[in-house]
Formats: C-alpha cells, structure tokens, sequence
C-alpha cells in the first residue's frame, strides 16, 4: 500500500493550488521562494496573481494546457459558470469554458517542493510525484526508490551472457593456463572499466554539479531527480540564456540531457579535443560492433555445427548476415525502437534467472576439473552416488545404465515430491540402524515441515504472512535433508562438501532424496568414479583420432601429462 507521505522526505506536488492568502501579498514571492520555488516560477505565480487580483488560489504543476478547468477558473475568479473568451496579458491569449478552439499553452508554475505534511503551508495538492510505502511515512524510514535504481539487475544481464562470452574465451583460450585466462578474461576488463568510468564519470559528475551551480539549481537527493523544465525542454535542448551560455562552454546539466547524447556531451568541455574524442569514439563502437559480431556468429557457427572449431565460412556468413536482419527486422517492426530495445534487453535478463542456478552446479563441477586436470587423488579417486541427480533429462535411462529401473527412479522422486518421510526415514535407518526411534522421530518432523510448509503456501491466500512461518519451516525441512546426504557421502566415499547438499537439496531436494534412496537399497552397488565417464570418453576420442592417423582398433592410450593409463578394445 503507498501513499504520498513520504516522511521527511520531499515529495513533489505535480498538480495542485497555491492558496494567495496565506500571507500579505508583499510577502508572497519571499514565502514561495522559502518553500523551494525558483525565480523563474515565483514570476509566473506573480503575473498570474496580479492579472487576477481576487483570486483565491493560484494553479500550479501540470494543468490542463488547452483552457482553464472548472476548477481552475473558480480559483481564479472566484466564479463557476464562465462562457466568454478572455485575454490575460502573455499568459493564455486564448481560453474558454469549453476550450474546444484554444491551442494555447497555459502557463502555469510549478508547485512549491515540500514534505506531503508541509502541504498546507502553501496550499492544496491533487496529485503527488512520488507513491511511498506507508510505513516509511509513519515512521520516517530510509527511501525504497535507491534500491529500485540501483544496477542489481546487471547480475542477470551479465548471466545471459555468459554462455555466449564462456564459449567464446574458451575457445581462444585454447592452450592458456587458467591465470592467463584469469588475468585476460577477468582482471584487465575490470581494470579498463575501472579506468573509463573513473575518467568519463568523473567528467559527467562534474558537468552536472557545475551546472546546478551555474543555473541555481538545487538537486533533490532524496528523490535523485532535479528540476530541468526552467532551462531545458523535453528533447534536453537549452531554453533559458544561462542555459545557452553554459552550452557555449561546451557544459550542460546532463541529468537534463537525452540519453543517447551524453556520451558526446561529456566530451564538450574538451574545446580543442573534442573532435578527437569523437573520432575515437566511433572507431572504437565500430570495432566493438563488428568484433561482437564476429564473435557472436562464431560462437552461433561452433554450436550449429555440433563443436566444429573451424566451421565452414559459408556458415559463419550466414550466421552473421541472419543476427543482422533480425536485430534490424525486430527495431523497425516497432515504432519505438527503445522501447523495443528495453524488452529485448528485459527478455534477456529474465532469462538469467534459470542459467543463475546452473551456474551455481557449474561452479562446483568446475573446481573438481581443475583439481582433477591438477592430479588431485582426493578427487581422482572419488566415487560418486549410484544414481544421478539430472537422469531424468535422459528418460532416467542415461548412458551408463543405472542399476534401476526407470519405473523405479519415477516412483521414488515422486514419492520424495508428496510424501518425504519414506525417504529420509530409509536412509536415517541406513546411516545409525541402531536408533530407530530417533530416526522414527527425525523423518515425522520432516515430515511435517513440509506438510506445513505446503499448507501455509496455500493459506496465504487468507492468512497474509503466512509465508513466512512457511518458508521458515521449508528451510528447517532442507537442512534435515541435507544433513542426511552430507552423512551419507561420508559413508561411502563420495566427493563434496555441505554447502553443495544444501543448495541440492534446497533446488532438487525430491531427487536428493530418491538418490539417497537409491543409494542405500543396493548398499552402493554400481558406484562409479567420479570422472569415469570422462576418462571412457577420452579412450574413444584418442582411439579416433588414433584411427584418422592410420591406427588400429584397439591401443594401449597412455595420457603421460596427467598419468592415467587406460587400455581396452575401441
């Protein structure tokens, strides 16, 4: 629920009526300026006023443009029912009851800028900028809008990106060690990002502060906006004469500015660089382009043709050619192409969210290579569970047979899905046969953390907050789970750590459990390694490329830089 007291935060009046009198009239424009108004606004309050000595009220903000509402005219004469046309000085050279033939532009100031309690000392407002949470009017907490603008949904930006950037470093990694691959991918970037918005940031700070100085305008911190209508139109272009002087200098007051332009506009104040600047400007969004491009078709070719590091050329065309006319077919299909271009960009992060969670697996998969391309033997040696947590992907009939059935894996997870206490009942019983009633008592309690955990989910509906509890109760539920599975591991060998049992347990937890499961009926039966099929992959491969130099069918395959020696038929 929002309302428009925002504490003591500023909260700014778009529509609304000064009230005349509230003080003498030889004080008006004193008490309007205490309250935030700048001298442009006090003027037009003032010819207002005085064009209409016995007005009770003067409007302000965004009025309607084209005549004088109902209200308006009230507030000004003192009257409700006007049907004439009138002229007042410079201000409305036309305006009528109807107001069906007026083309001019009322020009009305902008309200005073005060705390929603401090309403009262100028007058009446109708509509407010800003909606706040109603707690942080009651008890005057920190502005929401900070958080709202902060770039946090930059992560998900970057996210999307990262199987596209992944495989392009690693295929011209190729042959690197991982500190170059470090160094290169990741701390020379930060530092020339580092350097350019230092630089460029820097300059853009400047700009607007010296700006605010020069024009008398003061910022709304709170609110991060400032007032731009009494220098700059709509399209940012300079309407005031200290506007246009400061132009001259080559600054602006760039909050003020379109988007599309600061980049050029913080090279202004370079008098005699600026053209410089803006030649390397557009040399580098040239190559930055055409290299993104590049990289982007050759990472399209590289996955179209099934991992071919030197794909056709042909093909790599195309791919270039079809990203061109989609992106242009996709801007000039809409009349906005800014707005198109923000959806694009929101489609994008959304979908980071679903690769935000593979990349948490991804990261532990790839601290075990590199300690297995190492020669670590803790992990060398390690087994892994009977079962696999993502064999459902493959039908739960993956390409090294599971000693089940899939009806068997199916059932298990689904029982795991609806009713826990099986599971964890199972696998406490393995883990300390000798305490059946504590296992008894353990498995009951999951169970009813997740019995109350659905019901309050659902009772949310009714009851507001109940999540809560719920959610409280589902994370006591994951910890059961995961303390089941870290113990489990222990027991047999398997490599890992707590933290990943629980980040498993908490996305796959149906699936860790049938796991377990799975795990303890057989006592382990049919454990592999836990690189066993990468290293049966890499026989076939040597074998193959083995046979493309002219070898035979079956080879003893010795890999000396990391001494493993396998042999087998082919």
């Amino acid at each position: 629920m929002t309302t428009a007291d925002c504490g003591s935060q500023p909260n700014p009046c778009t529509e609304g009526q000064i009230l005349t009198a509230l003080v003498p009239a030889a004080a008006f424009a004193a008490k309007l300026a205490s309250l935030g108004m700048t001298a442009e606004n006090i003027g037009k309050a003032k010819t207002m006023l005085a064009a209409h000595p016995n007005a009770s009220y003067v409007p302000c903000g965004v009025q309607n443009t084209t005549h004088y509402t109902k209200n308006t005219m009230a507030a000004l004469f003192d009257v409700h029912e006007i049907d004439t046309s009138f002229v007042v000085g410079s201000l409305l050279p036309c305006f009528t009851w109807a107001g069906e033939n007026c083309t001019a532009r009322a020009a009305f100031p902008a309200c005073p800028t005060t705390t929603y309690q401090l309403t009262g000392e100028w007058g009446e407002c109708s509509a407010y900028e800003y909606g706040c949470d109603k707690f942080q009017g009651y008890y005057d907490s920190s502005n929401k809008f900070y958080m709202d603008w902060w770039t946090i949904f930059y992560w998900g930006w970057w996210i999307s990106w990262a199987p596209f950037v992944g495989i392009f470093l690693a295929i011209i990694s190729r042959g690197r060690t991982v500190r170059n691959v470090i160094i290169g991918g990741f701390f020379a970037p930060c530092l020339f990002c580092f350097l350019w918005f230092a630089v460029f940031g820097g300059v853009a700070i400047k700009m607007q502060r010296v700006g605010e100085l020069a024009l008398g305008v003061k910022p709304d911190w709170q609110h991060g906006t400032v007032n731009c209508d009494d220098h700059y139109n709509g399209g940012g272009e300079a309407i005031s004469d200290l506007a246009t002087k400061l132009e001259a200098d080559g600054y602006f007051m760039l909050a003020c500015r379109p988007f599309v332009t600061q980049i050029y506009d913080v090279m202004m104040p370079y008098t005699n660089l600026r053209g410089f600047y803006q030649v390397l400007l557009w040399i580098g969004l040239f190559f930055y382009f055409i290299t993104s491009s590049d990289s982007g078709s050759f990472v399209d070719d590289t996955l179209g043709s099934s991992g071919m590091t030197d794909p056709p050329v042909i093909q790599k065309i195309y791919w270039a050619f079809t990203e061109g006319i989609v992106a242009t077919v996709l801007i000039i299909s809409a009349g906005n192409a800014t707005s198109t271009l923000k959806s694009l960009r929101s489609v994008s992060i959304c979908a980071g969210l679903p690769l935000t969670f593979l990349m948490c697996n991804m990261t532990c998969g790839l601290y075990r290579a590199v300690k297995y391309e190492n020669g670590d033997e803790d992990v060398r040696k390690a087994k892994k569970f009977n079962t696999q947590l993502f064999d459902f992907l493959e039908g739960f009939q993956p390409t090294r047979p599971s000693p089940y059935a899939p009806s068997e894996h199916a059932s298990r997870h689904l029982l795991a899905l609806f009713f826990p206490y099986a599971g964890i009942k199972e696998v406490l019983d393995h883990l300390d046969p000798d305490s059946p009633t504590g296992n008894l008592v353990t498995a009951l309690f999951a169970e009813a953390l997740h019995l109350l955990w659905f019901c309050l989910m659902i009772a949310e509906v009714a009851m507001p907050g109940a999540h809560t509890i719920a959610w409280i109760s589902f994370c006591f539920f994951l910890v059961i789970v995961a303390f089941s599975r870290y113990q489990l591991r222990g027991q047999y060998g398997i490599w890992g750590s707590y933290p990943e049992d629980f980040w498993i347990s908490m996305m796959l937890w149906p699936f860790a459990i049938g796991q377990m499961q799975m795990q303890c009926a057989n006592n382990g039966e049919g454990m592999p390694t836990l690189f066993q099929e990468v290293e049966e992959m890499l026989v076939k491969i040597r074998a193959y490329d083995a046979k493309l130099a002219g070898g035979e069918g079956a080879a003893m395959l010795t890999d000396k830089s990391k001494g493993i020696e396998m042999s087998g038929p082919v």
